[in-house]
């Protein structure tokens, strides 16, 4: 995009990538409204010390 030798090339891929981003906040907000999205449980390495 910054690359762009024309402005509004860039312009509308500018755009293009915020409505992309814009999508995705969505669907991830609606993703942990409905439980499908988690945090997963720590991971301890077998051997480690347990604190």
């Amino acid at each position: 995009m910054s690359q762009s030798i024309r402005n509004d090339i860039g312009l509308k891929w500018a755009r293009l990538q915020t409505e992309k981003m814009v999508l995705a906040m969505e669907v991830k907000i609606a993703m942990r409204k409905r439980g499908w999205i988690k945090v997963p449980p720590y991971y301890y390495p077998p051997g480690a010390p347990s604190n």
